[in-house]
Formats: C-alpha cells, structure tokens, sequence
C-alpha cells in the first residue's frame, strides 16, 4: 500500500488559508502529477493525475468525497474510478 504525507510552514493570514482550504479547485492543482479536475457538486469531484507505477505512468482518476469539513479542517475519501485506489487525506490549518 502507497502512503505519502507532505506538511508545509507558511506565514499567512488564518482568514486567507480557512478560505483556500474551503475551496477544492484551487488545491486540487496541488497534487503531484494533476492533469484536470471535474468539480461534480459542493463536496464531490474528480481528479485526474499521472501515476507513478515504477517503470510505467498513466493517466489515474479517482473521486474525492468530502467526510468533514469546517473552517479549519477538510476531511475527505479517495475512491479509485479507474483502478483500484482508495484512501483518504485531509488539508488542515495548525496553528504554531
């Protein structure tokens, strides 16, 4: 099973990241190897990224299911649509 976890400091206003992370088209271009993204509803959408499989790369859509979601904190489900991929993954703003 593939994990991977990425965290990043920044120095930003608390107003401007709680708006970032509520909105999902403007992190979905984050992800590495993003191709496109289909918003399908408020909580629901498609994206589509180039997968890394050792020697061989292709094209991987999977749904993204919004669980939670608040000012804070996204929670969300990853379901594989073109191949067998599911999992989960969050955006969060802590404070330091």
């Amino acid at each position: 099973m593939a994990t991977g976890q990425y965290s990043k400091n920044i120095s930003m206003q608390k107003e401007k990241l709680e708006e970032f992370i509520q909105n999902k088209e403007q992190w979905a271009v984050l992800i590495p190897g993003y191709l496109h993204h289909e918003l399908l509803n408020e909580n629901d959408m498609i994206w589509v990224f180039q997968g890394d499989f050792g020697i061989i790369q292709k094209a991987v859509k999977v749904e993204l299911k919004v669980k939670k979601s608040d000012a804070h904190q996204i929670l969300f489900d990853l379901e594989g649509l073109s191949d067998p991929i599911n999992g989960d993954g969050s955006f969060e703003i802590k404070q330091n």
